[in-house]
């Protein structure tokens, strides 16, 4: 009887003990919400130097990041790569990401952008010792211990929100930053071409109302915390068992996982413990798959595509979509043993809307696929 009673409560107990990840990335949300004062004075900053002209940078170690801050539903049209140092001219403005590892070599990057009179503000967590040694810092909130990718979770919410207080600022300093909007919205991509090349809309173009400091920004990470509540709710016990699954396969047939977005392209640039990188082309997945084969995909919007289905079907394989479904696709996995697992953000990916302007702004699926797969990964492992 007690052997029964241990081996219930172990059952029980299991989903939760492999939520921890998922429990820590909420409650870095829930820190981030209570230190948005923190971004006040560095949004004025580079709206400041936005104002006196300057260019628009992200550099860093972390090309995800990077990823994620350019070219993207919901972000500043006006945000391009740093592809050197060199580029930059002075009064330029670079945000720069670091992880513990790339401390030191990005702090000199700051210092050779800061030679040049660039306002560089990094991202990224505190050393042990104190305050790192950069003129303006963002605290990713995360542990100077933390994994690599927990670290890219707080630097994420720290991007999108001071994004969100760059986009007040200069909204009450009387000029409207131009902002992408989806290609998968009606007129989207007709929208971005006629702004390309922009940082600040024209008068009678598109406006947005000022609004007090801290307001944008906690309205993202609310939304935020909306969306990692819903995959709780609905998704996770699923997430976890995807997880377990890759643990099992490791060894003789290890699941391939593929993902198409701006930051989770990039977290798949070799092959982990628990999976082999694809970058998802389906002229030669079926063959990569076998029958025994086991995709996971982290896909956009618009459902599952369905050469991707095909290939998989080829195969006689079985696959995970992370994706948002779309409306009106309607395909039998419960008849092949596939399984969906919804990333819970709304059409478009831009989770704020500003008062007076024309689209949403700042994405929450980077976030979302982030989440969802770190949290397979530990329970691959646990």
């Amino acid at each position: 009887m007690k052997l029964r009673i241990a081996l219930t409560l172990a059952a029980v107990c299991l989903p939760y003990l492999n939520a921890a990840y998922f429990d820590s990335a909420q409650e870095l949300v829930a820190q981030h919400r209570r230190s948005v004062d923190r971004l006040k004075a560095p949004a004025e900053l580079v709206q400041a130097a936005l104002f006196g002209g300057g260019a628009f940078y992200v550099a860093g170690s972390d090309p995800g990041w990077i990823a994620e801050a350019t070219g993207r539903s919901g972000g500043i049209m006006a945000v391009r790569a740093l592809s050197s140092p060199a580029v930059a001219q002075p009064g330029d403005v670079v945000w720069l990401s670091y992880f513990p590892s790339t401390y030191e070599s990005q702090r000199q990057v700051a210092a050779d952008l800061q030679q040049k009179k660039c306002l560089v503000i990094a991202f990224g967590p505190r050393p042990p010792s104190g305050a790192p040694a950069f003129e303006h810092w963002i605290d990713s909130l995360t542990p100077w211990t933390a994994d690599q990718n927990f670290t890219v979770l707080g630097n994420l919410l720290s991007l999108w929100t001071l994004t969100a207080e760059l986009a007040s600022a200069t909204a009450r300093a009387g000029k409207t930053l131009v902002f992408y909007q989806s290609n998968y919205r009606p007129g989207g991509s007709e929208r971005n071409l006629r702004y390309q090349g922009r940082t600040f809309h024209a008068p009678g173009e598109p406006r947005m109302d000022p609004v007090p400091p801290g307001v944008a920004a906690r309205a993202y990470l609310d939304s935020i915390g909306q969306t990692l509540r819903d995959i709780r709710s609905h998704e996770l016990d699923r997430i976890i068992a995807v997880g377990k699954e890759m643990g099992r396969r490791s060894a003789s047939h290890p699941a391939i996982v593929t993902a198409i977005s701006h930051l989770m392209h990039h977290e798949f640039t070799g092959d982990g413990k628990w999976f082999r990188a694809d970058k998802g082309e389906a002229d030669r997945l079926d063959a990569a798959l076998g029958a025994d084969g086991y995709l996971i995909w982290l896909g956009p919007y618009n459902g599952i595509q369905t050469e991707l289905w095909d290939a998989v079907r080829r195969a006689k394989a079985k696959a995970v979509w992370i994706c948002i479904p779309k409306a009106g696709q309607r395909l039998d996995l419960k008849r092949y043993g596939d399984i969906l697992i919804d990333q819970h953000w709304a059409e478009g990916d831009a989770a704020v809307s500003m008062p007076g302007y024309d689209v949403k702004i700042l994405p929450p699926s980077g976030i979302a696929q982030l989440v969802i797969y770190e949290t397979m990964l530990h329970a691959a492992g646990a």
